[in-house]
Formats: C-alpha cells, sequence, structure tokens
C-alpha cells in the first residue's frame, strides 16, 4: 500500500514531491530491505519511468534512488541474480529516441555500478559489449553520458584485478 501512494505520488504535478518520492522509495528499501525485495522489479521501472520528466533535479533523485538501491541490493555473487533488474529497464531507455531519457538512464547506470557493494564482476563484464554496441549505434544520442558509465566499470575491474 505504501509503494502504490509513493508510486501514485510521482504523478503530481509539483517536481518537489515527485524527488521526495524517489527519495522515500529508496528509504523504505533500505529499512524493508527483505519485503521490498519482492517488488524490485516494479520499483526499478518506476523509477526509470520518472526519467522522462523534464525536470533534471527529477532526474538526479531516480540516480540518487538507483545508486542507493544498487548499493543495497548488488552485493557479491548474490547480487549479480539481482543485476538483470536494474539493467533491463536502463537498456530499454537507452533504447528510446529521447536524448534527454537516454542520457538519464545512462547516468543512472553510472550510479548502479559505482554504488555496488561488492560488485558482481561477472554481471558488470556482460555489461561492457552492450555499452560498446551503443557508442557505436548512430540511433543512439547520448554517447557522451555512456562514458561515465565505462569510467565506473573500468574502475570496478581495476579495483577486482588489485584486491584479488
Amino acid at each position: 500500500m505504501l509503494l502504490n501512494c509513493l508510486f501514485d505520488s510521482s504523478n503530481d504535478p509539483k517536481q518537489a514531491v515527485k524527488k521526495e518520492s524517489l527519495r522515500l522509495l529508496s528509504v523504505l528499501c533500505n529499512c524493508h530491505g527483505e519485503l521490498a525485495a519482492s517488488h524490485l522489479t516494479k520499483i526499478v521501472a518506476h523509477i526509470v519511468k520518472r526519467l522522462k520528466d523534464a525536470d533534471s533535479g527529477v532526474k538526479d533523485a531516480c540516480r540518487d534512488s538507483i545508486g542507493a538501491l544498487s548499493g543495497q541490493y548488488l552485493k557479491g555473487e548474490s547480487g549479480g541474480n539481482m543485476v538483470g533488474l536494474f539493467v533491463k529497464p536502463l537498456f530499454e531507455a537507452m533504447g528510446e529516441q529521447n536524448k534527454g531519457v537516454q542520457s538519464g538512464a545512462s547516468t543512472c547506470m553510472a550510479k548502479m555500478v559505482e554504488c555496488a557493494s561488492d560488485p558482481p564482476l561477472p554481471a558488470f563484464q556482460k555489461l561492457c559489449p552492450r555499452i560498446c554496441k551503443l557508442l557505436n549505434n548512430q540511433n543512439f544520442m547520448a554517447k557522451a553520458s555512456l562514458l561515465p558509465v565505462v569510467a565506473s566499470l573500468s574502475q570496478v575491474c581495476v579495483l577486482q584485478l588489485f584486491c584479488v
């Protein structure tokens, strides 16, 4: 019921309400992680849907929420199974013909990789070919926004090499 209220409040015309409802989604997941995990697909899809908002503050709130959720759910080997829940809607958003949505999805993905604690390296390595494909795609308009994703992925891989 609380999730539905937060989902509905994102449709409010006031930007502050949209931003706060996104922040509260990540707070709710932080407080009730196991209970919220079963709704994670819907939560991430809702956050990604908010990337269509023209306000940069709402997009920043989306990025921060994805980062907070990533830090909580993408941990170690078990987090590898959860990566798909994050990247599927983000890659779908990158496929839209809207530069703002593509850029927002790219920054969310960079934040997801950056905030993952004890990152699931094999799952993140699978992202690299898809990112390269987007960089070579003429229809993808937000190529510059993908560079932080590449930087975050390379940092994670380098850290794993030196820590092993």
